[in-house]
Formats: structure tokens, sequence, C-alpha cells
């Protein structure tokens, strides 16, 4: 399966940009979409204009036609992303299970450690603050529970 990305952070595609970064850039993002096939998007080829937003992302920025998730599970291949390092490494395995250690650094760490301002805004309950993903980020938006016990539970965002 294709998986499609947007952004400069995703160092773990394996090849080379298009467009090769330039020292002096200062801005950096991630977005993620789980279970997004690539083909749904009209960046990649989907007929319809379906995502607008991500397609002016995409002719503006760097795109990789071609990425592998190091794990087919939310939690850890977002771990990953960030840390730079394998599921085995980092600790996190599964969704709902274990934190991120504090040992293992992410870009966000490295990033406000360079005084770059760093932020994330979440919708997935398997992202939630609890499991270690907030390391570094100044702000880690997510949508609250309201009240709901069962943690897989969250309202989605726009």
């Amino acid at each position: 399966m294709r998986v499609a990305a947007v952004g400069l952070l995703l160092a773990a595609c394996g090849g080379e940009a298009p467009v090769a970064a330039t020292a002096t850039a200062r801005n950096a993002l991630l977005i993620t979409l789980d279970t997004t096939r690539s083909d749904a998007l009209s960046l990649y080829g989907f007929q319809a204009p379906s995502t607008p937003n991500i397609d002016a992302l995409g002719e503006q920025g760097v795109t990789y036609d071609v990425c592998r998730a190091v794990a087919p599970i939310t939690l850890p291949s977002h771990a990953s992303m960030l840390t730079g390092l394998y599921p085995l490494r980092h600790g996190v395995r599964a969704n709902g299970f274990g934190r991120l250690p504090a040992e293992a650094v992410t870009i966000a760490e490295r990033a406000h450690a360079a005084d770059i301002d760093t932020a994330a805004f979440v919708a997935a309950s398997v992202l939630d603050r609890r499991f270690g993903l907030d390391q570094g980020f100044e702000v880690y938006d997510q949508l609250a529970r309201g009240g709901l016990e069962h943690a897989s539970v969250m309202p989605s965002r726009d």
C-alpha cells in the first residue's frame, strides 16, 4: 500500500525529497491522516478535488511519493516518526499501552532546544498525551474526551 505524506519531517521515508530544503528553512509541518490511502487525495491523483488544502500545501512544500510505516499501528508509527527510532528501540509497540520514555528524544524536543516554536493538534485518542508523544511540544492540543470512560472514544476534529 502506498502511503501519502506531506511535510518536511518525514525523513523516515528513505528517499530524497524532490526539492532540497534550504539551511534557512525554519518551518516544518507534519500532517498524518490515519488509515488514508494516497489515491483518495487529489494531490496524489484522485480525480475529484477532494483535498484542496492538502493540495496547496503539497504544491508549496515537499511531498514524498513513497513512504513506509515502521509499524501498522498508529501509536508506534507516530512514536517512530517523532523519534526516528524503531518500535523495538523506543518501546511503544501497541495502541493504548505503554508510554514513550523520556530518554527517547523527539524532534519536537530538538526543535524546542533550537528555539523553534512547537505545537501539535491531535484528534486521535491513541495519540493522547498520556502516551508521551507530547514531549517537547509547547502546545499539545488534544480534544477532551468529555467524561467518556472508554479511552478510544474521542470527538473528531474538523
